[in-house]
């Protein structure tokens, strides 16, 4: 699982074709694809706030 996420971070598209149902992950139940595909939607890159002023 660790190795397809890592996957899945490193392509993005693929992430977004998940959400759009137009493809599907190889021997991953549906219930965990779509906890998968949630997961990448829930997820926002924030900036690193050290405090630097």
């Amino acid at each position: 699982m660790n190795k397809l996420i890592q996957y899945l971070i490193e392509n993005p598209t693929v992430v977004s074709l998940l959400q759009q149902n137009k493809a599907s992950l190889v021997g991953v139940s549906p219930a965990e694809q779509q906890a998968i595909t949630d997961a990448f939607r829930e997820t926002t890159v924030k900036p690193l706030d050290l405090g630097w002023r």
